[in-house]
């Protein structure tokens, strides 16, 4: 996976890709890379693509990133600020 990881900003770079098999893929890989140590950075850029997602990626991704924040995030008042973010940005789009 460290080989994957050198490569995280061109996978979310494909987020933006006009193939959506592209889109579908990166996406995939994005979950796939996070950790404990990239999962703010992560759940940032997957958060700011879940504006712009295809109706079609936006329940699955949801839910993925709420799993990942769960089992990545401690809990506590970090846990609580992710969601309150995530949730205003899933209730407007």
């Amino acid at each position: 996976m460290n080989a994957v990881q050198r490569h995280r900003n061109i996978i979310l770079d494909c987020l933006r890709d006009g193939d959506i098999s592209i889109r579908r893929r990166a996406l995939e890989l994005s979950f796939a890379l996070i950790n404990e140590a990239n999962v703010r950075v992560l759940t940032r850029e997957l958060l700011a693509f879940l504006e712009i997602a295809d109706n079609e990626f936006k329940q699955g991704m949801t839910t993925k990133i709420c799993i990942a924040a769960e089992r990545c995030l401690f809990k506590g008042e970090l846990f609580i600020v992710y969601m309150q973010t995530f949730k205003e940005k899933s209730l407007t789009h």
